[in-house]
Formats: structure tokens, sequence, C-alpha cells
């Protein structure tokens, strides 16, 4: 199987010709806290932020192509900025992320070049297709991710009442 990512709508395996040398870890974000000395307390105290809190953390991939792809520059200036990530080792979330890395690709051989990509992602991923949100008869929203979510609602409304 042919590896890939999403970045801005783009593939990297069918619009650039990039194929995947590694893939990113599958990774939770790492929770916000400091810890505390307290005198006569073996160990630390963990004081978390709150709940929920979470850090945005890194994820790399490394991408190989030939040194002979017309589309390096193409590739350069596509992986830049924020956007949505989508990678082929979790096909059905989406990463809200930003490039602030350089990228550069080395010479592997005489015909391969390798680089590097570090996406700075938000701590939470969602659905691809973010529809998946229930409510049932009673009123109850119910979603399919793992930590409690805080909805916009938006009611519309005609009438006097």
């Amino acid at each position: 199987m042919m590896h890939w990512f999403v970045w801005n709508n783009k593939n990297s395996l069918q619009d650039f010709g990039l194929w995947i040398g590694r893939l990113p870890d599958i990774k939770r974000a790492p929770e916000r806290y400091d810890t505390v000395d307290i005198p006569g307390r073996a160990g630390k105290l963990i004081l978390l932020e709150g709940d929920d809190v979470f850090d945005s953390y890194e994820r790399k991939c490394t991408v190989i192509t030939r040194n002979t792809n017309p589309k390096q520059q193409e590739i350069l200036s596509w992986l830049r900025g924020s956007g949505d990530l989508l990678i082929s080792n979790e096909p059905g979330k989406i990463y809200r992320a930003r490039i602030v890395n350089e990228v550069n690709f080395t010479r592997q051989g005489n015909d391969l070049i390798q680089g590097e990509i570090r996406f700075w992602c938000e701590p939470f991923k969602r659905a691809v297709n973010e529809a998946k949100i229930t409510m049932t008869a009673s009123g109850t929203i119910s979603n399919l991710g793992d930590v409690a979510s805080r909805p916009i609602v938006k009611i519309t409304a005609t009438g006097d009442r």
C-alpha cells in the first residue's frame, strides 16, 4: 500500500509524486500541567490546568521523490502555512495544523531526494465527515470524539413568540 497525506486539499502522492518514507506516529496530545514540590511530600504534585486542556504537538513525516521531479519548487511552495492535514494511517481524522519549520530536500544517492515535514498540530483531531453528530429525541447531542465537545448551537425561528 502506498501511503500519502493530504495538505490543504492536495494529495502528496497523486498531485506531487511524493512517497512516504515514514508516517507520523499516532498519538494523543500532551495534557497541560505544572508540577509543585511540597516539603515533606514524596514526589511532585501535578496540577492540571483544567479538564481537557492539551498542548499542541508536532507530527513528523518523511517524504521521498526523484531528484528529477519537475514539481520540486511547487512542492516547497505547497508545504507552508496552516490548514487541514489528513494522513493515510488515520484516514477518518483531520488535524488542524501549521508548518513552521523549514522544509528542505537532501540527495539520497543519484536518483532520490528526501525531506522531513513537521506539522505543528492543534490538540484535537476531528472526523473527516463532521456531520456525524447526532441528536436524540430527548435532546442529547453526541459525537464520535473522545473529549467533551463545545458545539455552537444556532437556532433560527419565525413568529412573534
